[in-house]
């Protein structure tokens, strides 16, 4: 999950829309598979910017310095 966020990044940014969203689905099945099921039945609601915003609430789950990836 970790490793996978800079991806998932740059599909946000490069405004990608199905390849952000097919990012933000791997994200929904990662946490699901964790047993985070409320994260993962949200992961789609209010998703616009392509999903950069719930880019910024995984990164905050997973402790990752947002800093590290650019808008």
């Amino acid at each position: 999950m970790i490793d996978y966020m800079s991806v998932a990044w740059e599909k946000a940014t490069d405004e990608r829309g199905l390849s952000a969203n097919r990012s933000l689905l791997h994200y929904q099945n990662w946490f699901w598979l964790l047993g985070e099921d409320e994260i993962a039945k949200h992961m789609f609601d209010n998703c616009g910017s392509y999903g950069k915003l719930k880019l910024r609430v995984i990164q905050k789950y997973l402790g990752l310095n947002q800093a590290d990836y650019k808008e």
